[in-house]
């Protein structure tokens, strides 16, 4: 349902092998990052391996680019990335210095303080020299037509 209209249509899950277990580990987070995702054509981010010095991945309609980290505060994150590209519908996830330290209490961090915060994911995500990512996207997620009886479609939006 993410992407939609229902109460959880913007969450998302980051899921990874958990360094604070060493097994499954899964952490949720509201906010608007999930639908943002959802509307750039993507269900989902896998990233494999370590990348050799600190980026930050950008998805935008689809088109994906890995682009070297731009330094800046943790909180200050988001409001420099829609500077950058002027544009304040951008959605953000990152990893602050904890994460970056590879904290086994780390977390991801979305909207300036919404927190997915179990299973150390954030150090997950800085063992992957992986700070933010920022997507922004414009695509409708279509959702199931009904049938009328005359046999004309009906889309539900």
């Amino acid at each position: 349902m993410t992407g939609t209209f229902t109460p959880p249509g913007s969450s998302f899950t980051a899921v990874g092998k958990s360094p604070l277990t060493g097994t499954w580990g899964n952490s949720r987070a509201g906010g608007y990052f999930g639908a943002e995702l959802k509307s750039t054509g993507f269900d989902a981010v896998f990233c494999y391996g370590r990348a050799s010095n600190p980026v930050y991945l950008s998805i935008n309609d689809g088109k994906v680019e890995i682009k070297d980290e731009f330094g800046g505060r943790h909180l200050e994150t988001e409001s420099i990335l829609r500077e950058k590209f002027d544009d304040e519908r951008i959605q953000v996830v990152s990893i602050g210095p904890s994460g970056k330290k590879l904290s086994l209490m780390s977390c991801i961090i979305t909207d300036k303080g919404r927190a997915a915060g179990r299973s150390g994911l954030g150090a997950l995500t800085g063992s992957k020299n992986l700070k933010t990512v920022a997507v922004r996207g414009t695509m409708q997620v279509p959702l199931f037509s009904h049938q009328k009886s005359d046999g004309a479609q009906k889309k539900v939006y």
